[in-house]
């Protein structure tokens, strides 16, 4: 009997550490919503008001106050446009060699 109650108690913890993460996650998964759409309407905003020069000077300057971050920054994007370009040949390969196949 005392088995039975102690399981029970611990599917009702389980239950409720379930019920209590999805809840977090539910809330998590909405700020990072709510963000993602303010960075957004920033950067539609800073986009709209500044013109291609200004935009130009402020990257600039924050390349000068922080050329280390930007090299990263640069390097991370670079790897990623060259995953992206590898992938699309290849995907263009595959397809090319299917057509042929047919």
């Amino acid at each position: 009997m005392a088995d039975i109650n102690f399981a029970e108690a611990v599917g009702d913890v389980a239950g409720e550490a379930v019920t209590r993460a999805k809840r977090s996650a539910t809330q998590l998964n909405n700020r990072v919503k709510d963000k993602a759409g303010d960075l957004g309407r920033s950067v539609s905003r800073y986009v709209r008001d500044n013109g291609p020069r200004e935009m130009l000077d402020d990257v600039k300057g924050i390349v000068r106050a922080h050329p280390g971050k930007s090299l990263l920054v640069v390097a991370a994007l670079a790897f990623l446009i060259g995953r992206v370009a590898v992938r699309r040949r290849r995907d263009s390969s595959e397809f090319r060699r299917g057509e042929a196949l047919d």
